[in-house]
């Protein structure tokens, strides 16, 4: 499995976007972000500074903002990693809000996926192992 490459750190802010789109952090969904962050990227996240960029994310303008140049450089397979690994993190705690749902379907447009991308995420029918 090959690692992607995290320019920008542009996953990791759609991850912890994820984290606290429901105004909240949960303890799980940051074990899951730093878990499928090395599962995709290879690079390993200190969890006092996941919880402090948590924190932060949280009490920002748009907590739930994705960067708009988020698919760039992603190809389909990496893409659908990525949307995998989103869809993990929202389960985390063991369901998936409607702030989380929506935040699912924005994520699968600003990678440049089709419906059935998301849905099948939201069945948990991706991996973030495939390629």
């Amino acid at each position: 499995m090959a690692y992607l490459a995290d320019d920008g750190e542009r996953i990791l802010d759609a991850l912890m976007a994820m984290v606290v789109v429901d105004g909240e952090i949960d303890r799980d969904e940051l074990a899951q972000v730093k878990g499928v962050y090395v599962d995709l990227t290879g690079e390993t996240l200190d969890p006092a500074a996941l919880a402090s960029r948590a924190a932060r994310r949280l009490h920002s303008d748009d907590p739930a903002q994705l960067h708009p140049d988020l698919g760039v450089g992603l190809d389909e397979g990496a893409k659908r990693r990525v949307m995998a690994a989103a869809y993990a993190v929202a389960e985390a705690d063991g369901f998936v809000l409607e702030e989380e749902d929506q935040l699912l379907l924005l994520l699968s447009r600003a990678l440049g996926l089709s419906e059935d991308v998301y849905r099948l995420a939201m069945s948990g029918l991706l991996s973030t192992s495939s390629s």
